[in-house]
């Protein structure tokens, strides 16, 4: 405290007077004092986390510095001004800041700061997805000032544009380039940095937690030795969200509590709002609603007083969907309002697919099928705009790799032809020599080449018409579903509107009323028909969701006791994986349903290492093995594990239950 104190008494004196100075002829290094000493209160406040204060001396400086010719300090200023605006989620004012003070750094020569502009300035432009514009004044940035600091610091900020464009080979290169520097000059603040860049790629490339963990305790380690709460607190963030990608919910919620007990000390209100937001999407994903909502509205508050909408709208959409699991679908249709409002307001494209996704189900849930339907076709409409431009770019992706392959394929044949010509006098004089016996083992060699291409070809076309089964079959289902569901159900919802339009004038007619009520009950079985062909649960909220709403639907309206218990699996897993497992696990509760009269059902599901297991167990009456392995559901259910390179175990006899056991390599 007492450090503060002194500066900021040395902040309050004076522009003119309160030093004095026989030299009149060099104004300049006498009044240039005090805007020095404001800035360093600035950076001060700001490595505290008092914003506010920061923004206030920082500001105090620029106007000092404007009349004292203090260049460095005004351009600093404004580099700082902007460091924090951009943490508060102003990214435009954050790059108008950078230009201004890259314009006082390039007027007056300070080449330090022209680089730290440039720099700036570039993460702006990645942040902002105009990755070539970043690019280039990164590397303005590095040609300008090859100095060490500003090379791990430009290193990681191309690191990051590069996994931003999905470049990966690229993005690890510049963050093993930063990384390596940082450790030599043992800046423990960037090496932090740089390991948590490689955690959180390695993270988006979905590698195995055994290669992505580690890098974040690194990272966590070098902290825990300096004095960066800030940076320590993102890392714990960084790790609790990962935790909770794999399914590891108590280690995640463990981990965020460490980062907000930080967040709290030394007042971090954009790490709250994630922690919130984080904390909340665990609750949500077990089912704690009541705690999801109270984590989710944390985060709001938070939010609202910094004015990130970019931030806010997740979240409003991540609390929408609580209260449609808690069957609030006006607190739920509010919400995701007011999220496609902000999205609207800042042309935020992104999350308007899920928000259309939302209100559907709740105007499915509360019988409005006409908006349900305008809202299912915006949803739509959105999705092959995204996925029309997720084609164009992955064409853009392969034209380069198929360019830069053909230049190498060039300059390994014109290596090829110097090595050959180089090596012709010896190959002839070598298969002289050894031509016959060459050429009995070539005859031999041919013909297990011939029989061991034979066999794959075998396997490769089992394998497409494995394949092709199961793609026309679930492409048909889809069919199915939407064709149900925007024929057969529009025309239930136009009758349901045509009746209950007949019924405002004659509420006496007995015949009208069962007519409408006989319409909701072909719409509900209409929906139920549709979304067990094309689940919007697994599509969205992955495979353990999935099947939560799959049992319940289907033992819950029955009287038969379930039980569901899994451990240690991802939130998500290869879509290949998930679609074949969920329609598998349908077919296995089908032949419950109608063959084993159970009264109790066990689903068990855990990874254990490289290795998926599902356990399905029913106390039925079982069945002999040999009258159902040729049945259509058993057939279907062979393929699809074929397809993903599964196992099936069945223990069965009559009167004695069945247990039926897949294994899964991942």
């Amino acid at each position: 405290m007492g450090k503060f104190m002194l500066i900021n008494l040395l902040a309050l004196l004076p522009v003119t007077g309160g030093f004095s100075s026989a030299n009149n002829d060099q104004p300049t290094t006498r009044e240039s004092l005090p805007a020095g000493q404001l800035y360093d209160s600035a950076e001060l406040y700001y490595r505290e986390g008092d914003f506010s204060s920061s923004i206030l001396f920082a500001e105090r400086t620029v106007e000092i510095a404007n009349t004292t010719r203090a260049y460095t300090q005004q351009a600093q200023s404004y580099l700082l001004i902007a460091r924090i605006r951009y943490i508060q989620g102003d990214d435009s004012l954050a790059l108008a800041l950078r230009r201004q003070a890259l314009s006082i750094a390039e007027k007056n020569n300070i080449v330090p700061i022209q680089a730290k502009a440039l720099s700036d300035i570039g993460a702006s432009y990645s942040f902002m997805n105009q990755f070539d514009s970043a690019i280039s004044y990164l590397d303005r940035s590095i040609n300008l000032f090859p100095d060490s600091l500003n090379l791990i610091k430009n290193y990681g900020r191309l690191g990051i544009t590069y996994r931003r464009k999905d470049d990966y080979e690229q993005a690890i290169y510049y963050y093993l380039r930063s990384l390596d520097i940082s450790l030599k000059i043992n800046d423990t603040l960037t090496a932090a940095k740089s390991y948590n860049n490689i955690g959180n790629l390695h993270r988006r490339a979905k590698a195995s937690s055994e290669k992505t963990m580690p890098y974040y305790r690194k990272a966590i380690e070098l902290l825990r030795q300096s004095e960066h709460s800030y940076q320590l607190s993102n890392t714990y963030m960084f790790l609790g969200d990962y935790l909770s990608e794999l399914g590891r919910y108590e280690e995640a919620k463990k981990r965020l509590s460490e980062a907000l007990a930080i967040a709290d000390e030394f007042n971090f209100p954009s790490i709250k709002v994630d922690v919130f937001a984080s904390l909340g999407d665990i609750h949500r994903k077990t089912y704690q609603l009541d705690s999801a909502v109270f984590f989710f509205n944390r985060s709001l508050e938070l939010n609202r007083s910094s004015g990130s909408v970019s931030d806010m709208i997740p979240t409003l959409l991540s609390l929408g969907d609580v209260y449609i699991k808690k069957r609030d679908y006006i607190k739920a249709r509010q919400l995701i309002t007011e999220s496609l409002s902000m999205a609207h307001e800042i042309n935020y494209i992104h999350p308007l697919e899920n928000a259309y996704r939302l209100l559907f189900q709740v105007d499915s849930s509360q019988h409005n099928y006409k908006s349900a339907l305008e809202n299912y076709q915006k949803e739509m409409s959105l999705r092959n705009d995204r996925l029309t431009l997720e084609k164009s770019r992955a064409l853009d992706e392969i034209r380069e790799k198929y360019e830069t392959e053909q230049k190498k394929k060039i300059i390994a044949d014109q290596q090829l032809v110097i090595e050959k010509e180089r090596a012709k006098t010896n190959t002839i004089i070598l298969i002289t020599n050894i031509v016959v016996t060459a050429g009995f083992a070539l005859y031999l060699y041919y013909r297990y080449r011939q029989k061991s291409l034979f066999e794959k070809e075998m396997q490769h076309q089992h394998e497409l018409r494995m394949k092709a089964i199961v793609t026309t079959q679930e492409d048909t289902q889809q069919r199915i579903a939407k064709d149900i569901h925007d024929s057969v159900g529009q025309t239930l919802a136009a009758a349901k509107l045509a009746v209950e339009t007949s019924l405002k004038g004659n509420q006496d007619n007995t015949e009208l009323r069962r007519t409408s009520s006989l319409i909701d009950t072909a719409c509900q079985k209409v929906r139920k028909i549709s979304h067990s062909l094309l689940p919007y649960s697994l599509r969205m909220e992955g495979l353990l969701p999935a099947i939560s709403e799959l049992l319940e639907e289907s033992f819950g309206q029955n009287e038969i006791e379930y039980k569901f218990n899994y451990h240690n699996i991802p939130g998500r897993l290869d879509e290949q994986v998930e679609i074949n497992l969920y329609r598998i696990i349908q077919e296995l509760i089908s032949n419950i349903l109608k063959h084993s009269k159970a009264d109790k059902v066990t689903l068990q599901f855990v990874k254990n290492g490289s290795e998926l297991i599902l356990w399905v167990e029913d106390n039925g009456r079982g069945f002999d093995q040999d009258s159902k392995n040729s049945g259509i559901g058993m057939t279907n259910i062979k393929s699809r594990l074929e397809l993903i390179e599964g196992k099936l175990n069945i223990e069965t006899a009559a009167g004695h239950g069945t247990i039926t056991t897949i294994k899964i390599a991942v």
